[in-house]
């Protein structure tokens, strides 16, 4: 497995110019569509995160396509992402869901979502300490 550096930049899929978003479908008739995920995933440690992973990418995403609702929160953030290829969608998932996620502010490495940071009691960690850990964990070095 190798650690790749990359711009990131996330595309949706679309739906036909034809159909009719659900949100719109529900404010006509009176309601309201909202968007819940509840994924139980466990909690990883780096090691189960790399081993797991097809692809690491760590890089900037410059722009997204958003299709139900509008969530532009990764636009700009540097992020790195833990990803693991799902073959039946051709696609790629992140490993351990939103813990497979973490965004890289003021030379701070975090999770993306506040949930993540209760569940696991993340602190703000030293990017260039995080991405080195990544590297290491990537080259089998054994961690600090």
């Amino acid at each position: 497995m190798r650690l790749v550096v990359a711009v990131l930049l996330v595309l949706l899929m679309t739906r036909g110019s034809d159909q009719q978003s659900l949100r719109m479908t529900a404010l006509e008739n009176g309601g309201e569509a909202t968007a819940i995920i509840d994924v139980d995933e466990p909690v990883l440690t780096l090691t189960q995160r790399v081993q797991r992973s097809d692809l690491i990418l760590h890089g900037t995403v410059t722009g997204s396509r958003t299709v139900l609702f509008m969530n532009d929160c990764y636009v700009g953030t540097e992020s790195v992402w833990f990803l693991r290829y799902n073959q039946e969608a051709a696609s790629f998932n992140f490993v351990g869901g939103q813990f497979g996620s973490f965004k890289i502010a003021g030379g701070r490495v975090r999770p993306h979502t506040e949930e993540v940071i209760a569940r696991r009691g993340d602190v703000p960690v030293d990017r260039a300490v995080f991405l080195q850990d990544v590297q290491n964990h990537v080259n089998g070095t054994p961690p600090r």
